[in-house]
Order: C-alpha cells, then sequence, then structure tokens
C-alpha cells in the first residue's frame, strides 16, 4: 500500500506539479484532460512464468478508487484506460508500451509488470512517467549504463545516477544485482547450512541475480558447491541436477527464478 502511495504522489509531480498554475493542471500533456488522467499498464501473461503478473492491474484500480475517492490528483480522476498483454516477450513489451503512448496516449504507464521490459528506453525517450515491478537493468539505463554504477558502488562511490529519471521501480530504480545478496547466505547460516546450490534461469536478469548469490555465500563463508546456470523456462527434467545434489551433498539450494522453476 506504502510503494502504491509513492507512486501516486508521483504521478502528481510529474509533470502536473509543475511551477505555473497551467502547467499544474496539466495543460498541454497527453492523456490529461479537464477531469482526468489516463494511465495504462502492461503484464506479462501467467502462462510464461506461472506468476499472476496481471494482478498489478486489480492493486491499482483499486488504490486509484482510494485516491479519486478523496478528490483524485488535481481535481482529476485517475483512470486505467488500458491493460495490454506484452505475451512475456521483449518484442511484446516493446510492442505493447508504444501502444500505449502513441495509440492509447496515455500520460503514465503503469502498473509495469513483466519478466523483461525491452520497453523501458522506449518509454524513457519519450519522457513517460512510468511506474512498475523492477527486475530488469532497463529501469535504470542500458545494460552497460547500469553495470558502471555497479562498479562505482564497488569501488565505494555512490553518488552514480541512473539515466531513466522517468521511471521508477517499485523497489528503486537501481538494484545492485551484482552486490553480494543477504538473504540465501542469511538463511543458510540460520539453518545450520554450510554447502550450497544454486539454480538460475539463462536470462539475463536471472544471471545478475547468480552474481549477487554467489557474492553473497563467499561473504559469509557458505561453500557454492554446485550451480545450475543453463535452465530455460518452462524446462522439466532436472533428474541429473537432483543426482548431483546428492553426490555434492547439498544441504541449501538456492534460486534465481520464479515461483513455477523454483518449486519443480
Amino acid at each position: 500500500m506504502k510503494r502504491l502511495l509513492v507512486l501516486v504522489v508521483a504521478l502528481s509531480t510529474i509533470g502536473l506539479g509543475t511551477v505555473s498554475t497551467a502547467q499544474a493542471q496539466g495543460a498541454g500533456r497527453p492523456g490529461v484532460t479537464a477531469t482526468e488522467i489516463k494511465v495504462g499498464g502492461l503484464s506479462s501473461p501467467m502462462s510464461v512464468l506461472n506468476v499472476p503478473y496481471a494482478d498489478g492491474f486489480d492493486g491499482v484500480n483499486a488504490y486509484f478508487d482510494i485516491i479519486n475517492k478523496k478528490g483524485g490528483v488535481y481535481g482529476k480522476k485517475l483512470k486505467l484506460v488500458a491493460q495490454l498483454d506484452d505475451l512475456g516477450s521483449p518484442s511484446g513489451n516493446i510492442r505493447a508500451a508504444r501502444s500505449l503512448v502513441e495509440e492509447k496516449k496515455v500520460f503514465a504507464v503503469m502498473p509495469v509488470m513483466t519478466n523483461s521490459f525491452a520497453g523501458s528506453a522506449y518509454l524513457a525517450s519519450k519522457n513517460v512517467p512510468t511506474f512498475g515491478l523492477n527486475i530488469d537493468a532497463g529501469w535504470c539505463g542500458t545494460s552497460t549504463e547500469h553495470r558502471a554504477i555497479e562498479d562505482a558502488i564497488a569501488a565505494g562511490k555512490y553518488d552514480e545516477l541512473c539515466n531513466r529519471s522517468t521511471l521508477f521501480g517499485e523497489k528503486g530504480s537501481f538494484i545492485c544485482f551484482s552486490c553480494g545478496q543477504i538473504a540465501p547466505a542469511y538463511i543458510a547460516l540460520q539453518k545450520g547450512a554450510k554447502r550450497a546450490a544454486l539454480f538460475t534461469y539463462t536470462h539475463s536478469s536471472s544471471a545478475a541475480c547468480a552474481e549477487g548469490t554467489r557474492a553473497g555465500f563467499k561473504q559469509y563463508g557458505i561453500d557454492l558447491v554446485y550451480e545450475d546456470t543453463s535452465l530455460e523456462f518452462g524446462f522439466s527434467d532436472v533428474s541429473a541436477d537432483v543426482q548431483a545434489l546428492k553426490d555434492k551433498k547439498v544441504d541449501f539450494v538456492s534460486t534465481c527464478m520464479d515461483f513455477g522453476g523454483a518449486f519443480k
């Protein structure tokens, strides 16, 4: 709930809460009329990763109802006018993002509920306020730009900023994927585990998560004795991996996958 409140506050600030009264009324902004602010969202279908991404639309509608009952934003009602399916693919994500801006004429994109935010560069180039689930480096910038910030952090510098200033992930626009991840190592230590295994997809965000998980295990003294980073979405046969876990005497398993993959 608090995260959605932050999104709505930001929505009212970007483009609407500017210097003059005329600007504050949203004059000349796409998707802003005398009575409403048009917002559109996009998500991947549940069939892609067995994750109910589309539930994000229900959350946005529910919170918009709360805001609208309190008078809206500058007297304008927030309205979710489009709920697009990106088919769970990078090309589909780009098409959906373009459709929201060029066809649906929205002021902002919310929510973005997808595992691959390929449309991020387009939305940033159009300065479209965008809010959603951040599991992709695209919320901050290109992969090269994102990595440069990670490298700066590793060098003890914390003054770098994301280039895509109109994109807002629910965990912030920047996630340090390569930084040591505390949670897996902490849980392993709490359980007295010493020998860990790691499973990931080949997808870039999954691979980046693996990098941080490895760093966390190393930092907290957990031996990573087995990895399988070759898994594809929808995999079914893990018999070889199971045998390897037994052979390596693994006592803790960490994954960088969706629920469907992790629970197999």
